[in-house]
C-alpha cells in the first residue's frame, strides 16, 4: 500500500473514532470484527500516524540533505539516520499491514 493510501485510511479512520459516539449504533455492523471497537480504530489511526510521521520525516531529510552543504562526516550520520528510518518505517508499514489484514479475516 502507498504512503499516500495509507494516510488516507488512517484520516478516514479518525473520522470514524471522533464521531464514534454518534454512529457507533450504525456502523458497528458493517466494519470488520477487527474494527468494530473504538479501542481498535485508534489502535490502527495510532500506528498508521506513527507510519505517517516517519515518510514526512523521510521527505523533509532528503529535501534538507544536499551534497556540499555538510561536511562528508554529517553525510555520513545523516546517511546512517536515513537507513534507520527507512527500516523503521517498513517495519511499521509490514504492522499496519498486518493490522488492517486481520481486521479483515
Amino acid at each position: 500500500m502507498k504512503d499516500e493510501s495509507l494516510h488516507g485510511v488512517r484520516k478516514i479512520l479518525r473520522d470514524f473514532q471522533y464521531c464514534w459516539q454518534y454512529i457507533r449504533a450504525d456502523v458497528q455492523a458493517l466494519l470488520p470484527a477487527g474494527l468494530a471497537a473504538r479501542g481498535k480504530i485508534k489502535e490502527a489511526t495510532d500506528r498508521i500516524g506513527r507510519f505517517h510521521d516517519t515518510a514526512v520525516a523521510l521527505n523533509l531529510l532528503g529535501e534538507n540533505c544536499s551534497e556540499g552543504i555538510v561536511s562528508d562526516d554529517e553525510m555520513g550520520s545523516i546517511l546512517n539516520i536515513r537507513k534507520d528510518w527507512q527500516d523503521n518505517k517498513e517495519a511499521l508499514r509490514r504492522q499496519v499491514s498486518n493490522q488492517l489484514e486481520s481486521c479483515f479475516n
